[in-house]
């Protein structure tokens, strides 16, 4: 199984059941690679606990165990504000700014996986 299906099939199995109706994670299949982050989403009177924190980090110890490399695309009104929260993660703009990619730390072995570039 390829590292994006992985990535989605750990995800729906593991994570998403775990998350409670305070937070909403879309996730979608960009390739057998990657995974693109749609969105996250914090009920207004869960935000600022830590809870966004506690999601990214499981998405990128998810991509690490995985190998699949997460992209994200920001608004160009959001990018400012939101940048330095992805990058926290290890997340590195692209494309001058208007998407970010998290390359997984430890991938396992898959000959033909494409760079990031």
């Amino acid at each position: 199984m390829a590292e994006a299906e992985c990535f989605l099939e750990e995800w729906a199995r593991n994570v998403a059941p775990g998350l409670g109706p305070r937070v909403e994670v879309v996730l979608a299949k960009l390739d057998e690679f990657r995974i693109e982050l749609k969105g996250i989403e914090v009920t207004a009177g869960a935000r600022r606990q830590g809870i966004g924190t506690r999601v990214m980090n499981q998405i990128t110890e998810l991509a690490d165990r995985t190998g699949a490399a997460v992209i994200l695309f920001l608004e160009p009104s959001a990018a400012v504000r939101l940048e330095p929260f992805y990058q926290r993660f290890g997340f590195v703009s692209m494309d001058g700014g208007n998407s970010m990619e998290y390359e997984p730390q430890s991938p396992p072995q898959a000959p033909g996986r494409p760079s990031a570039q």
